[in-house]
């Protein structure tokens, strides 16, 4: 299943780009197998310690695993005009660090096909 999603340095006022990124979204068995290669803790409930969070190793681990979900990238710099169409453009380029983040952090939670 794929998301064309808006990230939110794409959005309001204060926005840095505009565009989209489409997204193949994860399954639930991907998204577990990301929380494990993270070192994640998660209880028989689902829920993640974040208490024992390593942060740099989390999002760093994450970032490079969402390398594979991205189908499309369509962002524009509002700054200077370029366009950011590459995964290469887009983890290179620190006005796009916060999509890169925020992409990856949503890879095991945060995406829902109809809310988005």
């Amino acid at each position: 299943m794929e998301l064309e999603y808006t990230p939110k340095a794409c959005q309001g006022d204060d926005a840095t780009l505009s565009g989209s990124v489409t997204i193949k979204l994860p399954s639930v068995i991907q998204k577990y197998d990301y929380i494990d290669k993270c070192g994640l803790n998660v209880s028989a409930e689902g829920e993640v310690n974040m208490a024992s969070l390593n942060t740099i190793r989390f999002i760093k681990t994450l970032i490079e695993l969402s390398e594979d979900h991205y189908v499309k990238i369509d962002l524009k710099k509002k700054s200077n005009g370029a366009s950011v169409t590459t995964w290469d453009d887009l983890i290179h380029d620190p006005e796009c660090a916060p999509v890169a983040n925020e992409v990856a952090t949503a890879l095991i939670g945060g995406f829902r096909p109809s809310g988005n």
